[in-house]
């Protein structure tokens, strides 16, 4: 299956959001102290209104749930 560029950014940002979710807890835990929050930037504009627009289906529907945890 070939992806699309919008799908691959997608997923990309997808993994890096819950890498940054795991590196907060495990520096919060070590230093016990609040972190800010942290942005992930994308420049690909397909990706970025999906993420913002999840009923926007038209042509994201094929991606698969647990991508959406951005």
């Amino acid at each position: 299956m070939e992806l699309s560029t919008a799908e691959a950014k997608y997923i990309t940002a997808f993994g890096a959001s819950k890498e940054v979710v795991w590196l907060q807890k495990f520096l919060v835990g070590l230093f016990d102290d609040e972190l800010d929050v942290t942005v992930i930037h994308c420049d690909n504009q397909r990706c970025i209104k999906i993420s913002e627009n999840l009923v926007d289906h038209d042509r994201s529907n094929h991606i698969d749930v647990r991508y959406h945890y951005i």
